[in-house]
């Protein structure tokens, strides 16, 4: 996905109107995403912050055998916690803690208290090409 098309969608989703935080500290991208030795699918998630206008607004992406369609994000304060969400008043996603280098995502809806650890790392929009998952 070109840096275009991700701004054009925070343009058309009104996320640019909205109050998230702010940018300080919340950049680069995340990722566990590895391939599957034997059938070479794409497994874990992703997130990239994007700043913008004042604030950051993740892009969001699930990988389950293949790329889910991508969500951008707005990331906000809730009682000292930093959410994400699809829009400043929608109910949150998911929130993220930052340890040291790495991101922590607690779901908070679907797969409900499930948490998952992403590093440090170039995008797979960006053309990066993920290690083979460990057993």
């Amino acid at each position: 996905m070109s840096r275009a098309l991700i701004w054009a969608t925070l343009l058309c989703t009104g996320l640019a109107a909205a109050n998230p935080v702010s940018a300080s500290g919340w950049q680069g991208s995340y990722s566990n995403i590895c391939v599957h030795p034997q059938t070479g699918d794409l497994l874990g998630a992703e997130l990239s912050f994007i700043t913008y206008g004042g604030g950051t607004a993740v892009l969001w992406q699930p990988f389950e055998g293949e790329g889910l369609p991508p969500q951008v994000l707005v990331l906000r304060e809730e009682r000292g916690t930093t959410v994400a969400a699809e829009d400043a008043s929608a109910p949150a996603l998911f929130s993220i803690t930052r340890e040291r280098t790495r991101m922590r995502v607690r779901y908070l809806h679907g797969q409900a208290g499930e948490t998952i650890v992403l590093r440090p790392g170039a995008s797979q929009w960006m053309g990066a090409r993920p290690p083979v998952c460990r057993a």
